[in-house]
């Protein structure tokens, strides 16, 4: 240009829709997750789509993405949907219902004290009625006791009826005791 300034095009991407969007319409779901367990919400993520998820028919902010992760922080039980928009209009998902299973909490407790000298061991007890429990890392099928031999933190993982996972620890300490030769001279 004769002015000193310069022009530039810059290509720009131009979506033509002709059609509303179709939302996924099935019959109302239900979801039955843990407490403390995460969700994730799915759509199928067309090209050209903007998305707003709602929680019992109300706006979730900043939920404006194909999927919507839930987690124990975030979430709460009601029903879930999801508008679908283009330049053409909108329409809506049907309903997915997530409910929430609250479950027992895993405890340990002992009758031993939680500090113990070298060569003794503290049996640990979770409690009962869940249908397994992993202590440490290892896999025990429906014994909620433990011998600790070694100080540290102590992990019980148990699984309820329902599939929930709870967790729970405890700090041992070990007082490792000095070894004495005693000689005995007459």
């Amino acid at each position: 240009l004769s002015n000193g300034w310069t022009f530039q095009s810059v290509p720009h991407k131009v979506s033509a829709f002709s059609t509303l969007p179709t939302a996924p319409h099935a019959n109302d779901s239900s979801i039955t997750v843990c407490a403390n367990s995460a969700l994730r919400l799915n759509t199928n993520g067309a090209s050209g789509l903007s998305y707003q998820w709602l929680r019992n028919d109300t706006i979730i902010e900043d939920a404006i993405f194909p999927n919507l992760f839930l987690t124990t922080n975030n979430w709460l039980e009601g029903g879930y949907r999801v508008i679908f928009s283009n330049a053409c209009g909108s329409d809506t998902s049907s309903t997915t219902n997530v409910n929430k299973i609250v479950s027992k909490q895993v405890k340990i407790t002992s009758n031993d004290p939680p500090t113990f000298c070298n060569g003794d061991s503290v049996v640990l007890i979770a409690d009962s009625g869940f249908v397994s429990y992993w202590w440490n890392g290892s896999y025990m099928l429906g014994t909620p006791i433990h011998i600790a031999r070694n100080g540290g933190i102590k992990e019980v993982k148990a699984l309820d009826s329902n599939g929930c996972l709870s967790i729970a620890s405890l700090l041992l300490t070990k007082l490792e005791g000095n070894e004495y030769n005693i000689n005995i001279t007459q």
